[in-house]
């Protein structure tokens, strides 16, 4: 009998120092090759894409007059002694997802592994549990667990990292070879279908 144990890093998040992986065992009888094996578990692995959720999945009001009724009173204020409204706790619980981008995350399951790398404002510690809930509500069926919340995105190990913006380490993530920063929303990928089909492409390599 022989064995075959393959890891994979899939996300190191810093602050917190979890190591995300992935491990494949599968054991063989007989006569079969080592190396027959090592290629059957190779071909269990898909690529991992990263999705950001503010402006990319969760339809953000980055003017404050584009905020929910409920609470636009509070980010008024809020803006008005120097804060921004995201730091307003109470803000992520009313949002909604982008038109679209539910069924996008089902799509690119399909052939990646897909987890949602997003940040939470500091100072609002409601957020961080907020958009826990909003995954539940708006995702259900993405696997638990696929939420990782950083402030140095670029600490995550995977292919492709899906963001509207470069803050957070974003635009770093695609520094590390075999990496790529796919700017949603700029004109290579204005939306979910553009993004849609270059990924689709890539896969079918």
């Amino acid at each position: 009998m022989c064995e075959v144990a393959l890891f994979r890093t899939i996300g190191i998040e810093g602050g917190s120092g979890i190591l995300f992986h992935q491990f494949y065992q599968q054991e063989y009888e007989g006569n079969t090759s080592a190396g027959f094996m090592a290629e059957n578990v190779e071909s269990k692995i898909r690529d991992i894409v990263y999705v950001d959720m503010d402006g990319v999945v969760v339809n953000f009001p980055y003017d404050v007059e584009d905020v929910d009724e409920s609470i636009r009173r509070q980010c008024v204020v809020a803006n008005k002694a120097g804060r921004h409204h995201s730091d307003v706790e109470g803000l992520f619980a009313t949002l909604l997802p982008i038109e679209g981008a539910a069924e996008a995350i089902d799509r690119l399951m399909e052939r990646y592994e897909v987890y949602l790398l997003s940040t939470s404002p500091w100072a609002n510690t409601n957020a961080w549990s907020d958009k826990r809930r909003w995954v539940a509500e708006y995702l259900p069926n993405l696997p638990t667990k696929r939420l990782i919340l950083s402030h140095r995105k670029d600490l995550n190990r995977g292919a492709f990292l899906i963001d509207d913006r470069p803050n957070n380490g974003a635009a770093q993530f695609g520094d590390y070879a075999g990496q790529e920063w796919i700017h949603f929303g700029s004109a290579n990928f204005p939306d979910w279908p553009s993004v849609l089909t270059y990924l689709g492409n890539l896969a079918q390599k």
